[in-house]
């Protein structure tokens, strides 16, 4: 599903720093992947190429079977708006929109009709438990709430990657395992999940545990840090 070959990607801004240093990696189709290192690491930085958010400075990227790596802006984004879903530690919901329509916000762009959309909408929310929180603004949402319906947004248009960067990180215990368990239920239905983390607890529900450290995937060091 995702092929990454000896990707860097280097910052010019006063000083110049290589975030990324020729990365390789393969991503499976239904692949449950964590990507795990301390902060700086560079996994924010790999989330964001993986999700066409960023281009590398060198290297080649295949989603899919098709190297976008020099694509367009333009068509990036359209492919990025059907194939990947993202789930943020911060939630990024709109606080004025319901929770139903905060889901329903990827199919306006693609331009649904109104009534599918809601439909669609309506669909994830009651998957994901919140049937009963559809006309809730987030602030009247607990935080793990709140990531739901952040995640239903991500789903709500059947992408083909669904990536998670530190969706625990602002949730109590309890909310982060609902959420962690969650992830694990839609990557047995056969999606393909690539979390950000740098909890080990969370990372060890993966199928796979790839380490950064200084922008390097680390050979060997991602079992022991899951350890």
């Amino acid at each position: 599903m995702l092929v990454l070959r000896d990707i860097s990607k280097e910052y010019t801004e006063r000083i110049k720093s290589l975030a990324l240093r020729s990365v390789n990696l393969v991503v499976d189709r239904g692949e449950f992947l964590a990507v795990v290192g301390p902060s700086g690491s560079g996994k924010t930085t790999l989330m964001n190429i993986m999700g066409l958010l960023d281009r590398p400075t060198s290297g080649q990227y295949w989603l899919d079977g098709q190297e976008v790596t020099r694509w367009s802006d333009r068509r990036l984004a359209h492919i990025r708006n059907r194939s990947i879903g993202f789930v943020h530690q911060s939630f990024n919901l709109i606080p004025t929109l319901s929770a139903r329509e905060n889901v329903e916000l990827p199919l306006v762009y693609r331009q649904i009709a109104p009534q599918k959309r809601r439909r669609a909408a309506e669909q994830w929310l009651e998957r994901l438990g919140l049937s009963d929180r559809m006309a809730h603004r987030p602030g009247e949402l607990s935080g793990g709430q709140q990531q739901r319906v952040a995640m239903a947004r991500a789903l709500i248009g059947n992408p083909k990657v669904l990536l998670a960067d530190e969706p625990t990180g602002n949730l109590d215990d309890p909310s982060a395992a609902e959420i962690m368990k969650i992830l694990e239920e839609l990557c047995h239905r056969g999606q393909t999940v690539v979390l950000i983390t740098h909890d080990s607890r969370f990372a060890k529900a993966a199928d796979r545990i790839v380490a950064l450290r200084e922008g390097t995937l680390q050979c060997g060091e991602a079992e022991s840090f899951a350890n």
